[in-house]
């Protein structure tokens, strides 16, 4: 699907589907490899190629597609 670069100092991460399934903090500048993207109640999240999960909001990302 693309890429996204972390625009913030620290995001969370999530192990799951689920906002309180967090694990980790990417750090700013990152980038990681996205594979879809899913609606989570009222919100997106992308889905990672390492199977964890990230926001999609554009205030804390840049997306990329391929």
């Amino acid at each position: 699907m693309g890429t996204v670069k972390v625009l913030v100092d620290d995001l969370l991460y999530y192990n799951k589907k689920d906002w309180n399934a967090k694990v980790g903090k990417a750090k700013k500048d990152n980038v990681l490899t996205v594979v879809s993207k899913i609606k989570v109640k009222s919100a997106y999240i992308y889905e990672l190629i390492s199977g964890m999960y990230i926001t999609a909001a554009t205030k804390f990302l840049k997306f990329t597609s391929k």
